[in-house]
């Protein structure tokens, strides 16, 4: 169930909708930090004027967000992609509370549920 306050939509590639601009924040997430999607869709946003956020390991959307001025959450690197999972929703559920677009303590409700997890199992 969603309970942001604003609505809430993803794209899945190569370019933000055109009503993308100012007042809009766009989150550009890609673990490797090098996805041509992401990069193309972060170069968009940023040219038709919305607010960007980037979370990454590092790569290009890192040097980008350090040259157009935009924050960059970075997440530890060396790792699978799909085993980054976490640390990549921990940091948008993050930002996101800061923002207040989700509930206060939202990323530590998912950490003490990654603990929860029998990483045995999970193996």
């Amino acid at each position: 169930m969603m309970n942001a306050p604003v609505p809430v939509t993803r794209v899945r590639g190569f370019g933000v909708p055109a009503w993308a601009g100012p007042g809009t924040l766009v989150v550009c997430t890609s673990y490797s930090g090098d996805t041509a999607e992401t990069l193309a869709c972060a170069r968009q946003a940023h040219a038709q004027g919305a607010a960007l956020l980037g979370v990454a390991s590092g790569g290009e959307l890192a040097r980008l967000a350090e040259e157009l001025g935009f924050p960059c959450a970075l997440v530890p690197g060396g790792k699978q992609p799909r085993a980054a999972l976490g640390y990549l929703f921990g940091a948008m559920a993050g930002a996101f509370a800061s923002c207040g677009l989700s509930p206060e303590g939202i990323a530590e409700e998912c950490a003490q549920g990654v603990e929860a997890c029998d990483r045995d199992v999970a193996a």
